[in-house]
């Protein structure tokens, strides 16, 4: 599995008969790039499936903020930046 996009949704979905139900996909996508995976529905009971190929694209985000520094000769100009890391692991980040 790619470890560039975290893919959620419920375990389980139960759909009456003769009914449609929407089942909700959430997709996060920690780094650019496109993803392909298969999101497979199955019956239990039966063993009936239903599949659904799913392709993504993961775009790189804008901009946050400009961030302007101005000093005098000699002097130093500071900024404090704060990253969130939305991922249940620790990760380094390193400048560029």
């Amino acid at each position: 599995m790619n470890k560039s996009i975290v893919i959620r949704g419920a375990n389980t979905i139960d759909i009456p008969g003769n009914l449609v139900k929407q089942y909700k996909l959430n997709i996060l996508g920690i780094k650019q790039g496109a993803s392909k995976f298969t999101l497979k529905f199955r019956n239990p009971v039966s063993g009936e499936y239903v599949f659904y190929n799913v392709s993504t694209t993961v775009l790189p985000p804008d901009s946050l903020e400009a961030i302007k520094l101005s000093s005098v000769v000699r002097e130093v100009a500071t900024h404090v930046i704060s990253i969130d890391n939305p991922l249940e692991t620790a990760v380094e980040f390193k400048p560029e």
